[in-house]
């Protein structure tokens, strides 16, 4: 069952005019990917240092406890993974190993709508400037995120369409012949 959003459009291009839709989209698929690894690496060197005493208590390190960092880490390790099997689906041109990749990363996009407005609103109450700021630079995100997110669903509706037609035409090629026994 393809993934058919109503009202997203289909993009012919990844970047208007100067890039098709998979190359953009192996670029984005790539640029997931190294930011995945950085970020589960990072995360897994802050684990690593606190168990080791290497990073010396602070209130700020009292107030993110030791398992925001395990599920930091497992939610990176997560992205990997999806990003993997998005990468996969772009170069070997099977769209239904995109699909887990745009599903979660449509939930992530609009967790990030909300996570920007709530916490933008409350550091408007410590802060006018800072909270708007924050809202201002999380709407950014949230469109940049929404537009990468387009060229990726644009890639794989087109992967469905062809893969739909070649489905059929194998479909009608294939059938089976009746022949008649002869008298």
């Amino acid at each position: 069952m393809p993934l058919q959003i109503p009202g997203v459009p289909v993009l012919d291009r990844a970047c208007g005019c100067c890039c098709s839709l998979k190359r953009g989209s192996i670029v984005l698929g790539w640029l997931g990917m190294i930011a995945s690894t950085f970020a589960c690496s990072c995360i897994a060197f802050l684990l690593y240092a606190l168990y080791t005493g290497q990073i010396p208590d602070s209130e700020w390190m009292e107030n993110f406890h030791e398992r925001h960092y395990w599920t930091l880490l497992v939610l990176s390790i997560l992205w990997i993974v999806l990003n993997v099997t998005l990468l996969c689906g772009i170069h070997g041109e099977r769209a239904k190993l995109m699909l887990p990749y745009l599903i979660a990363s449509l939930f992530f996009i609009v967790f990030t709508l909300f996570n920007s407005v709530n916490n933008g609103v409350w550091l408007m109450t410590q802060d006018i400037g800072s909270g708007a700021l924050f809202i201002l630079v999380g709407l950014l995100i949230f469109v940049s995120q929404g537009y990468f997110w387009n060229v990726l669903y644009s890639f794989y509706r087109k992967l469905e369409e062809v893969q739909s037609k070649d489905i059929k035409y194998h479909k009608h090629v294939n059938q089976p012949q009746h022949y008649y026994a002869q008298a």
